[in-house]
């Protein structure tokens, strides 16, 4: 029988294996808006390509916002690197406009 503390325990593991899977999920989604935008741009779509890196913008800090709450630091290099990864896609993107 399991006692309130492995509960809790279970229930921590659970939140935080869910918070890695969403952050991995949303740096995903984040590269595929920054791809987006490189379409709009190559259709001429100024708007739209502004619009597509405001969002994937957005994404990256609240990627990081949130990736201070993940405990394990393995995990927390990964999806710092790939956040990394996209805030120099952003720029290089930016830079060569």
């Amino acid at each position: 029988m399991s006692t309130p503390a492995d509960d809790l325990k279970k229930h921590l593991a659970r939140s935080q294996q869910s918070l890695i899977d969403f952050l991995r999920v949303d740096l995903d989604l984040a590269f595929t808006i920054l791809d987006t935008a490189k379409i709009e741009k190559r259709a001429g779509n100024t708007s739209r390509m502004t619009a597509a890196l405001r969002t994937a913008g957005k994404a990256l800090k609240s990627i990081r916002h949130l990736a201070e709450r993940v405990q394990d630091r393995t995990q927390l290099s990964e999806i710092q690197a790939r956040a990394n990864e996209l805030a120099a896609a952003l720029t290089q993107f930016k830079i060569g406009e």
